[in-house]
């Protein structure tokens, strides 16, 4: 008999950025709530475990959060992530980070696996902000994602932490399609500054979107708790820029999805960034 077709699984999304302050949590929230308002099955997951913001730009509390899965391996199933999920006003599902920091640690590098792959079952897009330190926690995350959207701005610490950060995914073999690169907080070049073109030419890679800088518009939605792309803001550019980008993504991961059967061979890679590179290079003969 042919073999059951299974639903096509969904996308995992990591909001990255090699340098902190940058607006990953910004361009995550709105990105993941701007997909679900498009009636996409979206979950954000706060993958900043120990000092996530979601919860305080969401204007929701930690009752439930990760933590509350991270024992719960063998059971993780649509009831339980939706008894620990809470759901916003949006429609958006989100996975709140553990409400205190040493509570992070309850977390492991497999609860993430497990729990990425459970919400792919259940989800369209699971998109998740990250924290910028290379942890193993955090590199599993970047492993697994579908797509990395890595956010740059137009300043050389910043281009030089992205450059380094296009090596590393190299090193790791990351198809180059894997990662889409974003400039935040983009100014119309003034003077002697670098353009948004000047940062895709360093770079050379293609500039997958661009968000235009809006301090004011960031700060406003963030202190009432109201995304971007919701309220007030939602036909300011910068909010129009995000659901360009939520469209963009929409259109490229979800049009001719046809039903998958699964592929295990990516979670048994060696886990480690040191261990990573070693076992490539055994086997690579070297």
């Amino acid at each position: 008999p042919a073999e059951p077709m299974t639903l096509p699984e969904g996308n995992v999304i990591a909001v990255y950025s090699p340098k902190g302050g940058a607006g990953c949590t910004t361009v995550a929230i709105n990105l993941a709530v701007a997909l679900a308002r498009r009636g996409r099955r979206t979950i954000l997951v706060d993958g900043s475990l120990q000092f996530g913001d979601v919860s305080v730009m969401l204007n929701m509390k930690a009752v439930t959060s990760i933590a509350d899965l991270s024992d719960r391996g063998n059971e993780l199933d649509q009831d339980l992530i939706s008894s620990i999920s809470q759901v916003h006003r949006s429609n958006l599902n989100v996975l709140l980070a553990p409400p205190r920091p040493e509570m992070a640690d309850v977390v492991t590098e497999e609860n993430i696996k497990q729990l990425l792959a459970a919400l792919k079952e259940s989800f369209d897009f699971i998109i998740v902000d990250t924290t910028t330190y290379l942890s193993e926690k955090n590199l599993a995350i970047l492993d697994l994602a579908d797509r990395i959207v890595l956010i740059a701005q137009q300043n050389l610490s910043s281009l030089k932490n992205v450059s380094r950060f296009f090596d590393l995914a190299e090193s790791l073999e990351y198809e180059t399609q894997k990662v889409w690169l974003v400039v935040n907080r983009a100014k119309s070049k003034q003077g002697k500054g670098i353009s948004v073109h000047d940062v895709g030419k360093a770079l050379k890679r293609p500039i997958y979107g661009t968000i235009p800088d809006d301090e004011i518009t960031v700060m406003d939605a963030s202190n009432q708790g109201i995304p971007m792309v919701m309220g007030e803001h939602q036909k300011k550019n910068i909010s129009l820029a995000i659901i360009k980008i939520a469209d963009q993504i929409a259109k490229e991961l979800m049009d001719g999805k046809t039903p998958v059967s699964s592929n295990k061979a990516e979670a048994d890679k060696p886990s480690g960034l040191f261990g990573r590179f070693f076992g490539r290079r055994e086997k690579a003969g070297g």
